[in-house]
């Protein structure tokens, strides 16, 4: 088993396991500041990758579901790794004045370790109505330097463009695993 600090495999097995799971509503409504749904600041506290998890070949993976309200405007979710966005996606849904779906997923992969450290991430979020298609936004391809011997922050945020009272979103639960590949 692996602890959140170090490599302890004894098979030389792969091995997997949850970073932290959300479990606490988070509103999001009447605002265009990003609202946290999955970080290290309330409501959804807890999100830090500890000093020299990642290595390479690790992928961390991400999903958070709930439902959406939108009348105007879009959603920009953020995924921020140790303070720096590593991808955005604008999520322009086109039901209007209709409480929907959302589920919001990222992944990440770290491509090398050390105080020179390069991850590369991919955000997908889909929505979907009773009866209808449902629609994808994507980003893919974002690459971030970062220090994988220090701690590092797991930010995932949402903001609505347009402050009105029908456009925000209301997550249910999140969670966030790994997988390393090459103990």
């Amino acid at each position: 088993m692996r602890d959140l600090g170090a490599h302890t495999s004894s098979t030389g097995a792969a091995e997997s396991g949850t970073l932290f799971s959300i479990i606490s509503t988070t509103t999001v409504a009447s605002t265009t500041t990003p609202t946290t749904i999955i970080g290290t600041t309330s409501p959804a506290a807890g999100a830090t990758i500890a000093a020299d998890f990642l290595t390479v070949g690790m992928t961390v993976k991400g999903v958070v579901t709930g439902i959406l309200s939108r009348v105007s405007g879009f959603f920009a979710v953020d995924i921020d790794l140790g303070g720096a966005t590593l991808v955005t996606v604008g999520v322009a849904s086109s039901f209007t004045s209709a409480t929907i779906p959302i589920r919001i997923e990222f992944e990440f992969t770290c491509r090398a370790d050390g105080a020179t450290g390069d991850v590369y991430g991919s955000l997908g979020v889909s929505t979907s109505a009773s009866g209808t298609l449902g629609e994808n936004f994507n980003a893919t391809g974002v690459d971030l330097s970062v220090d994988t011997t220090g701690t590092l922050a797991l930010d995932v945020t949402i903001a609505p463009s347009i402050n009105n009272a029908g456009n925000g979103i209301v997550t249910d639960v999140g969670l966030v695993e790994w997988n390393d590949p090459t103990p």
